[in-house]
């Protein structure tokens, strides 16, 4: 298609009548595409950054979504975070909720884990408790944060409940 020339004027080969009506064509898809992004409800999904999950809103998904406010970033390894970052939720409670039961679940899962070496590491600290608390009664100083920090720990992980620094101090102060 090359235009033409005349002595008075340079013809165009395109059609003028064609370009209205890709404009006005094209006019019609922007604001048919306006009207779809007014009516299709956000969907609320969960994204990755490498270190934590942020909960986004979108329309489109990833193509318009932005961080809902009042929701603060959570902590999450990578592993972990492919579980929640495929689902899409209509609400903010249903993600929230989602995440509570993904939450609940890890926590399951470590507290197993973690079960079996609590159990061995409650008798060392146990005796080391009770040392603590013989060197204090003999004048040592500076062992009172040590001492509730193990008390504190063995009253949440040492099970079966056996003798505490505290329970000692009771039977202490009862002797005299």
């Amino acid at each position: 298609m090359e235009a033409t020339r005349d002595d008075k004027f340079v013809v165009s080969a395109v059609n003028r009548n064609l370009l209205k009506k890709g404009l006005i064509g094209l006019l019609a898809l922007i604001v048919l595409a306006g009207l779809f992004l007014l009516v299709v409800k956000p969907r609320y999904f969960f994204t990755y950054n490498g270190k934590e999950i942020v909960l986004c809103e979108g329309r489109l998904g990833w193509l318009d979504g932005h961080p809902v406010a009042g929701f603060n970033p959570m902590p999450l390894q990578a592993e972990e975070a492919k579980e929640i970052t495929g689902q899409k939720f209509t609400s903010i409670e249903e993600a929230r909720e989602a995440l509570l039961k993904f939450a609940e679940a890890g926590i399951k899962k470590r507290r197993a884990e973690l079960k079996e070496l609590e159990q061995k590491l409650a008798g060392q600290y146990r005796a080391l408790l009770n040392e603590y608390v013989i060197a204090r009664e003999m004048g040592a100083k500076g062992l009172e944060k040590k001492i509730d920090a193990l008390t504190g720990w063995l009253e949440v992980f040492g099970h079966p409940a056996a003798e505490t620094g505290k329970k000692a101090e009771e039977k202490n102060k009862e002797k005299e």
